[in-house]
């Protein structure tokens, strides 16, 4: 079943402005005295914004126990010596939505600049457009790859249970998900936080989100 999509992608409201008559109201008054205009010269709160990313893609690898336990017991090694982690699938689509993932979580990087302790990022105002309009294609990108992805999912599970990619007595039906279920671990989200005029506190002014 085709997940609901969520019809505002990115979602921004520029509130940038509200403190705008004030200011104006100040030049005026000093204007009005033949006093010089107060000029404020531009901050960190009001040059740039908060933004935050989340995405989550599921890796659709699983550590089996059992294969875990013959492999030690076959080297006689340690319980703690180590695991064996079996891939579930071996899904052409499935790579093009994890190398898409790290495209958009290096283009985050490159274009803001860490703040805090929560993963927010600070965004130039002047890169704005810029990144709006990319992080719209790159959320269109994901929506594409990740229908295809669940259109083609039962026949990568058959494929999986017919051994063609080699998991052999280690297929276990248990470890896949349903449709529903999968779909609902691949999200894409994006935050912007107007910062308030002088202040480090942030101000929601609106979001995208696709899961």
């Amino acid at each position: 079943m085709k997940d609901k999509e969520d019809s505002t992608t990115i979602d921004w409201i520029d509130k940038s402005t509200a403190a705008q008559p004030q200011e104006n109201d100040m030049t005026n008054q000093a204007t009005s005295n033949n006093l010089e205009p107060i000029h404020h010269a531009p901050t960190l709160a009001s040059s740039s914004m908060k933004v935050s990313l989340s995405i989550s893609v599921p890796t659709l690898r699983k550590k089996d126990k059992a294969a875990t336990l013959a492999v030690q017991q076959d080297n006689e090694a340690a319980k703690d010596s180590g695991t064996y982690t079996k891939k579930l699938l071996s899904s052409a689509i499935h790579t093009t939505i994890k190398s898409l993932e790290g495209e958009i979580r290096e283009y985050h990087k490159e274009k803001t600049s860490p703040w805090g302790e929560l993963g927010e990022k600070l965004l130039p105002n002047p890169l704005l457009i810029d990144y709006k309009n990319t992080m719209k294609s790159y959320f269109k990108q994901f929506d594409v790859l990740k229908e295809q992805f669940r259109l083609s999912y039962p026949q990568e599970v058959e494929r999986a249970k017919q051994h063609y990619v080699g998991l052999g007595k280690m297929f276990n039906a248990a470890d896949y998900d349903d449709v529903e279920t999968l779909m609902g671990k691949f999200k894409i989200r994006l935050d912007f936080h107007h910062q308030l005029r002088g202040s480090g506190t942030p101000r929601d002014s609106g979001h995208g989100d696709r899961n």
